[in-house]
């Protein structure tokens, strides 16, 4: 009787030939527990509220975000702008959409003002425009004066208190920072 196998059944049996081979032979099962064995064992008895010594401290403080960031290292970043483009970008065009209400609304903020959100005692600051997004070492800057990557800081602020803060990309929307469940932006092209 003659056997045939197929190519596809012949590769597999040949990779779990190989499995089997390269795991089990020739292995001392003994050797990875006496290698452990040798090994002081890693205890620490640990109370409610209290680290293993020598852990480093995870309060709440020491992992806060500053106000006002990016996203993990970048906010760190402060931002420069050059005051030929500040002087140039005065004026950007969002769409805010109200989630709650279902509405979509295209409006012209000046950057620098606050600018009220239907009356409900939020407001809007769209804190910079930089045309041309780019990082340094030290800071968030623009490249250049023309709108190639053109971002947004924003804060949503009810009073005093700000509610929502980040950063808004026209072209790279996935970057963004800002999050806000009821009211969401996008950076509309500077015309």
């Amino acid at each position: 009787m003659k056997y045939s196998l197929s190519p596809l059944k012949g590769i597999c049996l040949t990779a779990a030939l190989a499995l089997f081979l390269t795991t089990s032979c020739g292995s001392d099962d003994s050797a990875p527990q006496k290698k452990a064995a040798d090994k002081p064992a890693a205890t620490a008895e640990v109370t409610s509220g209290e680290l293993p010594e020598g852990h480093p401290s995870i309060a709440p403080e020491d992992n806060a975000m500053p106000a006002g960031s990016h996203s993990n290292l970048k906010s760190a970043r402060k931002l420069q702008l050059d005051d030929e483009v500040i002087a140039k970008w005065k004026v950007v065009n969002l769409e805010i959409s109200d989630n709650t209400a279902g509405q979509k609304k295209a409006i012209k903020v000046n950057v620098g003002q606050k600018v009220s959100l239907k009356g409900d005692g939020l407001y809007l600051l769209v804190k910079a425009y930089v045309p041309d997004y780019a990082l340094s070492e030290d800071a968030i800057v623009s490249r250049s004066n023309e709108p190639n990557n053109p971002a947004i800081q924003v804060e949503l602020q009810e009073g005093d208190k700000v509610v929502s803060t980040g950063w808004i990309f026209e072209k790279l929307p996935d970057f963004n920072s800002y999050g806000d469940t009821r009211y969401g932006l996008v950076l509309l092209p500077n015309n």
